[in-house]
């Protein structure tokens, strides 16, 4: 038995009686593109604050509050606001 493996599914290299290597590649795909869509916004300044919120309230520490303020307040500061796009932008100069 030969298996080939593609991101989580396990595809026998054996002919597939009543399914196809196509519906593998179906859900993985759509696990990736749904990936593709929610990693962003967790990792951009206001899913980092939302993620530092929720921690904050299943905790009950006030440590990711105080966090989750100072990111808010630092991203949204024209100093860093104008660089970061300035650092967006660059590469289409």
């Amino acid at each position: 038995m030969v298996l080939w493996l593609s991101g989580s599914c396990a595809v026998d290299a054996r002919p597939l009686r009543g399914s196809s290597i196509s519906s593998c590649f179906g859900r993985c795909g759509a696990v990736v593109f749904l990936l593709s869509k929610i990693l962003p916004l967790l990792v951009l300044p206001v899913g980092l604050i939302l993620l530092l919120l929720l921690w904050a309230s299943l905790s009950g520490r006030r440590a990711p509050v105080i966090a989750a303020f100072a990111l808010l307040w630092i991203f949204a500061t024209p100093l860093t606001a104008e660089g970061l796009w300035r650092w967006l932008e660059r590469p289409y100069q």
